[in-house]
This record gives structure tokens, sequence and C-alpha cells, in this order.
């Protein structure tokens, strides 16, 4: 989803008369982090879980099972929990599937 609003940021900047590329992007750079935000809003995409979207707080609104192909598995490595009225927005990794990296190294993540 990223990327689809990445793609079309650079011609949305240029509509506005921001000629910087996406590499020149800093976190400094509020007038092209509008834009991005702004494009981010607009993706919206049928997914393998179904039809998703942006909320308002650039959140994606639904929980999300995120899985990774290793060989001719695909072992859920992570869960994403939209925020709720109780609480904020989590990421959470899971310790007895972990990310599996080139040169069959392994990393333990655990956010929230």
């Amino acid at each position: 989803m990223l990327a689809l609003a990445l793609n079309s940021s650079v011609n949305a900047a240029r509509t506005e008369g921001i000629y910087r590329n996406l590499h020149d992007f800093t976190y400094g750079d509020h007038e092209l982090g509008q834009v991005l935000l702004e494009e981010m809003r607009k993706v919206k995409i049928w997914g393998i879980k179904g039809f998703m979207e942006f909320d308002a707080a650039h959140d994606v609104a639904d929980e999300l099972e995120m899985r990774q192909i290793q060989g001719k598995n695909r072992p859920v490595v992570a869960y994403y929990f939209p925020k709720t009225d109780v609480g904020p927005a989590e990421l959470e990794f899971l310790t007895d599937s972990p990310i599996k990296w080139k040169g069959n190294h392994y990393i333990n993540y655990y956010c929230k």
C-alpha cells in the first residue's frame, strides 16, 4: 500500500509545484510529507485479506496477519492490531516464528 502512495506522490507533488524527488525526502520536509499523507489516504486496494484502506489517522483500519515466505512455508511472523478507543495500534512479532533473513539469520522482535 505504501508503494502505491509513494508512486502516486511524485505526480501529485509536481501538481502542487513541488519538484523534489522522493530520494530528497527528509522527515523535516513537511511540504512533501503532506503530499505523501494525502496520497496514502487515497490508496484503496483489494489485497489477500480483502478491501484495505488507511483511516483518517493513517492507520490500516483492520487487523493484519503478516507472513513471510520461507522456502515452501508461509509462517505468520507478526500481527498488526489497529488503534482502538482503549489503546494505541500494536505490531506484535511472534517469538516462535521469527523473521528469517538471508543466510538463515533469525532476529526476534517484540514491538508494542
